[in-house]
């Protein structure tokens, strides 16, 4: 303290008071009695420095008489404080320290040069030392809270009130008002702490940092990710006080929470964050609150207060809160917890597992929860990031590139860890992840061994097996009543009392509130779930609830007796007692209470101990799901059904191969279909889209999912299409053979077939299935780029059933593009495409019978249709079954006659060509062979009258081309003239009922070629 007094001189070196640094920009705060009338002044230090200072450079007060002085010499400045409270004070001296306490508030004159001045509020202090009143010399001294060691006030010597000896001090409460001294208060608070009474922001600051100090090397291991905690995560007040951070244990949450707490506290604007475990909360603590003022000393309501007066919040971290008791009332400690938050404006992060925030959030109100941040598995880049953070790349894991690196953080850290125990020890390939977490018991085995003293290695592999049956004990007595922590009592009973230095040392095992745990979740689980007698403990996860077993089967009600039981008169019992007062029955022990759900995990890694014989473990698996569905199947709402589900899911999504597993996964997926059909509750999606499969069998899961009529699976299904078409267009085609999903199949494929339109053609081709035609032919439609480039693939390609489909298809392609508008340069090479593809078809002599299709497609090509036309028609004429009359009509209007000769001979073939004949000679413009056209079909008329519907429908085809069919029309029709009436007929009823003008003109021909009937003959005599 004397270091912090600076004497203050005049000029010449008379001392005229004492100065004391106030904050870290060398401001030094004093009387105005020190400084009255100087147009200059001296400060010297105790070690003999000297500053002279200008009257520029001091900041007279005198309504307070009180001055600051601006100096460019820094010192440790001594904390400030309103004095709220204050009763016994100390006096700071180079000499001797003054020791009193305030007598009381006076109102004081301080005559300053220029004018004199009432300062109210004043402090009267009695100091036994000095009776009559400060020396000049000590004007200006701090005043300091005897508790705190704060400076409440400024001594004067100057000041006078009613009593003339009185020693007056001006309290900085007194000059608070001033701008000036409020933002010097402000300052002060912001970078000097001061604790207790006079607790400031930063004392808080302090406070809170020094929580933070034991995780500061988790966050050194901390990588950024894109589903971790953001930079400014908290900075703000938010109107919801309450979030979580949710992920598995080893998912790198504590170091993503560390990680955020150094960052808060080291900022250049540092923000208070209180960093708690669950084990510092006690089973009789009313809020959160209670264990943020034991963690920080002081009360907590005071310390959110100055943060968010401070527009800096205080944040709460909260990691690990299964480990609070279970004594605690948690819906009431939850709903206590948000009040006081919403109240003293602070927020509350836990960090936990989705097992226990699914439990706890339903305690908190639903206004004061934000979003849940959940962390997954961490990105190839992120974990390539880490494993190189922790000198695992470049070195012993495989390149980022080859996608061998763990994403598991907490695997990387036992490689890592591993790694720095034994250089040389190969992690090619990455060892398994019992394998790992067997290697690190081992390891930290062996240190503690080592820790207790130089031995032979002998002796040391000994004490480390010795010490390896102690910690499984300790795992075994883990799982207990305790919640997975092990209390001191049977921390003595395990270890020796002479090995807890090194136990501890180690970190394998830490104090955890009253007891201890494994330093790391996911360890203590593994190791916990090798002790468990799984059995013994399905048998009480999955049995009756608690409810149903409150009486049994004999009617008597646990804790009483049956009713109507004889009663026993009084006295008569056989261990005696007084008459009249008969011994109560013996009380049974009191039920267990349900297991909490985050204490899943040594049952899952129970079952989980089981994947080296997939027969066992699926028969564990098998009882799980016939809770869930079946006759014995728990209520939904029940904790037997949470547990068979929650247990089902998480051991199978931490298989590393679930394909020995099927025939079980798809009775399963059948039954969660029906259960969702029947509007019951089924598994989650994530199951289904997660689980360690190839792509093809997950979507044949998927397959039987979709049978529930619900849209997630279909959502599912579209999320793998645009992920990887290449794998999911085959599966999902393999749902067109499924009547109950083939549907559901189209939809999607209609849905998604710009996804990957090469996928999917390949897709369809493969399926071999009509449905998967019918889509082909609709993908000729809608994309017929992609089609034609399907088309020359199978063309060229070696399987001769791809040949086949290019037969199938090309044609039609060919007439569309070929008779379509679009003439651009994309359409021409598509036409290209086709070309080659038959010109490759027609190259394979072996394969004649696809000749006729490649000849239609090369046909309809006007740039090779002279030179293939007169082949297409003799093989059409020889019935080629992939030449029909529609194959031939491109080539109509350029090279008639030969066309109409194939037509011709075809037509008088019996069968039913001459229908489709009689259609495309219909439906075909063909402008140059108008009038052969109508001399082809009136000889066919003439000799086969009987054909006349389909030559009438013929007819009135043509008149839908125009007014220039007429002409060729017109012949046509009065050629009729020698045909039969049945004929006539159906040439009227053709042309009957319409307002055409030629349909009208030729109906009129044909009126007047109808012979008269008797009864229309003119009467009379000749």
């Amino acid at each position: 303290m004397d270091e912090a007094l600076v004497r203050v001189s005049d000029a010449a070196g008379r001392t005229r008071g004492t100065a004391f640094p106030v904050d870290r920009e060398g401001t030094y705060l004093t009387s105005h009695e020190a400084v009255d009338g100087l147009p200059a002044l001296l400060l010297v230090w105790p070690g003999g420095a000297v500053r002279r200072l200008t009257a520029a450079e001091i900041v007279p007060l005198p309504e307070f008489d009180l001055a600051l002085l601006r100096t460019d010499a820094v010192m440790p400045p001594l904390p400030l404080a309103g004095g709220h409270g204050t009763r016994l004070i100390n006096l700071p001296g180079p000499e001797q320290t003054l020791q009193g306490w305030v007598a009381g508030l006076v109102t004081a004159r301080y005559a300053a040069a220029e004018r004199w001045h009432l300062v109210a509020d004043v402090w009267q202090l009695e100091l036994d030392q000095v009776p009559h009143g400060l020396p000049v010399q000590a004007s200006g001294t701090p005043v300091l809270d005897a508790e705190t060691g704060a400076v409440t006030a400024v001594a004067t010597a100057a000041l006078r009130g009613r009593d003339r000896d009185a020693v007056l001090a001006v309290p900085l409460r007194a000059a608070a008002g001033h701008p000036v001294v409020a933002d010097l208060l402000a300052r002060n608070a912001a970078t000097v702490p001061a604790y207790g009474r006079a607790l400031n922001l930063a004392g808080v600051l302090e406070l809170a940092a020094a929580t933070v100090g034991p995780v500061l090397g988790t966050a050194s291991a901390r990588v950024d990710r894109p589903d971790g905690l953001p930079e400014g995560w908290g900075a703000l007040p938010a109107d919801r006080p309450v979030a979580a951070l949710v992920g598995e244990p080893g998912s790198g949450r504590t170091t993503e929470l560390a990680g955020l707490a150094v960052r808060r506290t080291r900022a250049a604007h540092r923000l208070p964050t209180v960093w708690l475990r669950g084990a510092d909360v006690r089973a009789d603590d009313a809020s959160v609150m209670d264990a943020v003022g034991r963690a920080l000393g002081t009360r907590a309501d005071q310390a959110c207060r100055l943060a968010a007066a401070a527009h800096r919040p205080l944040l709460i971290v909260l990691d690990g809160p299964e480990e609070m008791p279970q004594g605690l009332r948690l819906p009431a400690w939850c709903a206590e917890t948000g009040i006081r938050l919403r109240r003293e404006d602070a927020t509350l992060l836990i960090g936990c597992r989705p097992e226990y925030w699914e439990q706890s959030r339903t305690h908190f109100s639903a206004e004061d929860l934000r979003p849940p941040l959940r962390l997954g598995p961490m990105p190839p880049a992120v974990a390539a990031q880490a494993a190189r953070s922790a000198g695992l790349l470049p070195g012993p894991l495989p390149t980022p590139d080859q996608a061998g690196v763990p994403r598991h953080p907490f695997t990387l850290r036992l490689l890592a860890d591993l790694r720095a125990a034994a250089p040389r020890l190969p992690l090619v390939p990455v060892p398994g992840r019992a394998e790992l977490l067997g290697a690190r018991v081992d390891l930290a085995c062996l240190r503690i061994a080592e820790r207790l003293g130089p031995r032979s290695a002998g002796e040391c592999r000994r004490l480390a097996a010795a010490v390896a049956g102690c910690v499984h004990e300790a795992a075994r007595r883990m799982l207990g009543p305790g919640g997975g922590a092990l209390d001191r009592r049977g921390f003595a009973e395990v270890f020796p009392p002479h090995w807890v230095p090194a136990v501890l040392a180690e970190g394998l095992l830490v104090p955890a509130g009253p007891g201890y745990r494994f330093a790391h979740e996911e360890l203590s689980e593994w190791i916990q779930g090798g002790h468990l007698d799984l059995a013994a403990a399905l048998d009480g996860l999955l049995g009756a609830e608690a409810g149903t077993r409150s009486t049994g089967s004999t009617g008597k009600a646990t804790g009483g007796t049956a009713p109507g039981a004889p009663t026993a008169p009084h006295g008569t019992h056989r261990r005696g007692g007084p008459r009249g007062h008969a011994v109560p029955p013996p009380q049974p022990p009191p039920a267990p209470g349900p297991v909490p759900h985050h204490r899943i995990g040594p049952v899952r890694e129970a079952l989980l101990r089981l994947q080296d014989d997939p027969v066992a473990l699926e028969a564990w698996l098998s009882r799980l799901v016939l809770r869930l569905d079946g006759p014995e199947a728990a209520p939904p709402d029940s904790e037997a059904h949470w547990w068979a589900s929650a247990l089902l899911v998480s051991v199978l999504l931490r298989l590393p191969d679930a394909e020995p597993y099927l025939p079980l996964l798809r009775s399963l997926a059948a039954r969660m279909a029906a259960r969702a059909r029947a509007g019951e509750p089924a598994l989650p999606l994530t199951l289904w889209t997660r689980l360690p499969l190839a792509l093809p069998v997950r979507m044949d899961l998927l397959r039987l999912l979709s049978r529930s009529g619900t849209a997630e699976p279909l959502d599912a299904v579209a999320a793998l299409l645009a992920a990887d078409p290449a794998q999911a267009f085959p599966a999902l085609c393999g749902w067109l053979r499924d009547e109950q999903s083939a549907p559901a199949a189209l939809r999607l494929l209609r849905g998604h077939h710009s996804t990957g339109l090469d996928d999917l053609a390949e897709a369809l081709v493969d399926a071999a299935h009509p449905r998967a035609d019918a889509l082909l032919r609709e993908l000729a439609v809608v994309e017929p780029s992609a089609m034609c480039r399907a088309v020359d693939r199978w063309a060229h390609d070696p399987r001769p059933e791809r040949h086949v489909a290019a037969a199938v298809h090309a044609p039609a392609l060919a007439r569309a593009l070929a008779s379509g508008t679009d003439r651009t340069s994309a359409g021409a090479a598509d036409l290209a495409l086709l070309r080659y593809a038959a010109e490759a078809l027609l190259a394979r002599t072996a394969e004649r019978e696809l000749h006729g299709a490649a000849l239609a497609v090369l046909v309809a090509d006007p740039a090779t249709r002279g030179r293939h036309l007169p082949a297409a028609v003799d093989r059409y004429a020889a019935a080629d079954p992939h030449l029909t009359p529609r194959s031939l009509a491109p080539a109509l209007d350029s090279h008639p006659s030969l066309v109409l000769s194939g037509y011709r001979t075809r037509m008088h073939q019996p069968g039913e060509e001459v229908a489709a004949v009689l259609r495309t000679l219909g439906t075909t413009p063909a402008p140059h062979a108008r009038a052969a056209m109508a001399r082809l079909v009136g000889e066919y008329l003439t000799v086969h009258p009987e054909a006349a519907g389909h030559v009438a429908a013929w007819l009135v085809a043509r008149t839908a081309h125009g007014p220039a069919e007429r002409a060729a029309l017109l012949p046509f029709v009065r050629d009729l003239v020698d045909q039969p009436p049945p004929v006539l007929a159906a040439f009227r009823a053709a042309l009957a009922g319409t307002a055409d003008p030629l349909h009208r003109e030729l109906l009129s021909l044909l009126r007047e070629a109808e012979p008269m009937q008797g009864s229309d003959q003119p009467h009379g005599r000749l």
